[in-house]
C-alpha cells in the first residue's frame, strides 16, 4: 500500500451523481476494513466554473493513495485529465468505460430477465422505464441504455417485436401521475403485454398498481421482472428480481484499487459483474398462447 494507507471516495454534489446505495458502500467499507485501510470522502462541485478551480486543488491535497470515483453520469472530461496528469491510481465505480472500472453487467442481466419470461411462453413483452419512452437512452446512468438494449437484443434473438407500451403522450408531464396514466393505457389495450421487464422497482410498482386498478389478476394476467439491489415485494408478491451486485462491485473496486496502487498505477481492463436472478412469485406462463 502507499504512504497514507488511505483511499478517497470521490462524490458529486447532487443526488443523481452523489447517491451511493447502501450495499455498494457496505462492500467498499468491508474490503477496506479487511485491509486495515482508511477512507476519506471528497465532494466535487457541480458547477463547471467551480470545478475548474476546485478539482485540481482538491485532488492534489487529498492525503490518499488512490481514488474510488463514483461520478457515474455526467463525468466532466476535465476530471479525467486531472487524474491522468496527477498520476493518481483510480478506479471508476459503477461506471461503464473500457479501462479501470468495475460496473454491473446491465445488458446481460436484461437479456437474462427477458429470456426468463420468454422461456415461460410469453410472446407479448414490453419494457418499462421511468422516462416511459425509448426515445432517449443517452442521458443519465449507462444502465438506462444497457437495460433497454439487452431487452431488445433478446427479443430480436427470439424473432419477436416488443410491444410499444408505457409511453407518455405528447403534452403529458414528467411525473408519477403521467406515468400511471401511460401504464393504464398500455394495460387496457387489446394487445396489452402479458409480461413486462421494468427498469427498477419504481416502474414495477406503477405497472402493478395499474394492473390491479384494471382488475387484472397477478401474476396470471401479467408477469413482471424488475431490477433492484435487494429482493423486491409488492402487492403481496415476491417480485422476480435481477439483483444488482452492488456489494460485490464495492469489494472488487477496492481490490482493484489496491492492486493499482501496488503496481504504480498500471491500468486494467474494466470488469462487468453479473446480476443474480432471484425467482419470486411474479412470473408464470401466460394464460393463453401469445
Amino acid at each position: 500500500m502507499g504512504s497514507f494507507s488511505t483511499v478517497a471516495l470521490v462524490l458529486g454534489s447532487r443526488w443523481g451523481i452523489n447517491h451511493i446505495p447502501g450495499p455498494l458502500l457496505d462492500g467498499v467499507m468491508r474490503a477496506l476494513e479487511e485491509r486495515h485501510l482508511r477512507m476519506l470522502v471528497a465532494h466535487l462541485p457541480e458547477s463547471m466554473t467551480e470545478f475548474a478551480t476546485a478539482a485540481p486543488m482538491l485532488l492534489r491535497e487529498l492525503t490518499s493513495d488512490g481514488l474510488l470515483v463514483t461520478l457515474n453520469e455526467s463525468v466532466p472530461p476535465e476530471l479525467e485529465e486531472i487524474i491522468v496528469q496527477l498520476r493518481i491510481p483510480t478506479v471508476w465505480v459503477n461506471d461503464q468505460r473500457p479501462f479501470d472500472a468495475i460496473y454491473p453487467d446491465e445488458r446481460t442481466a436484461a437479456r437474462i430477465g427477458t429470456r426468463h419470461l420468454l422461456a415461460l411462453g410469453h410472446r407479448r413483452l414490453a419494457y418499462a422505464h421511468h422516462a416511459w419512452s425509448s426515445a432517449d437512452t443517452s442521458a443519465g446512468h449507462f444502465s438506462v441504455g444497457e437495460r433497454l438494449g439487452g431487452f431488445h437484443d433478446e427479443m430480436q434473438a427470439a424473432g419477436l417485436q416488443p410491444i410499444r407500451a408505457f409511453v407518455r403522450e405528447a403534452g403529458e408531464g414528467d411525473d408519477q401521475r403521467s406515468a400511471f396514466a401511460a401504464a393504464m393505457r398500455s394495460l387496457s389495450a387489446a394487445d396489452r403485454p402479458t409480461a413486462v421487464l421494468t427498469y427498477s422497482g419504481g416502474e414495477a410498482d406503477t405497472v402493478l398498481t395499474a394492473a390491479i386498478r384494471l382488475g387484472l389478476s397477478l401474476p396470471r394476467d401479467l408477469s413482471v421482472v424488475t431490477f433492484s439491489d435487494q429482493p423486491t415485494r409488492g402487492f403481496g408478491l415476491d417480485i422476480t428480481t435481477l439483483r444488482i451486485p452492488l456489494m460485490q462491485i464495492g469489494v472488487r473496486s477496492v481490490t482493484r484499487l489496491v492492486e493499482r496502487i501496488a503496481e504504480a498505477g498500471n491500468r486494467f481492463t474494466s470488469e462487468a459483474v453479473l446480476h443474480e436472478l432471484i425467482h419470486g412469485e411474479s412470473c408464470v406462463p401466460p394464460p393463453l398462447a401469445g
